[in-house]
């Protein structure tokens, strides 16, 4: 699965918190917020109001 994709996933679908999934996936919760940011250029960027 594209890395992007499961950050959606978790963090949209299954309301988990950024810094959960990024201890799941064993990266910063930086690279987190920016992989929200990658999935979706027409919303509002998730990352600035994640982190």
């Amino acid at each position: 699965m594209d890395r992007v994709h499961v950050v959606w996933h978790k963090v949209l679908r299954e309301n988990q918190s950024i810094q959960s999934v990024a201890k799941q996936l064993g990266a910063s919760p930086n690279a987190v917020a920016e992989h929200l940011c990658m999935g979706d250029r027409t919303r509002a960027c998730l990352c600035q109001q994640a982190v």
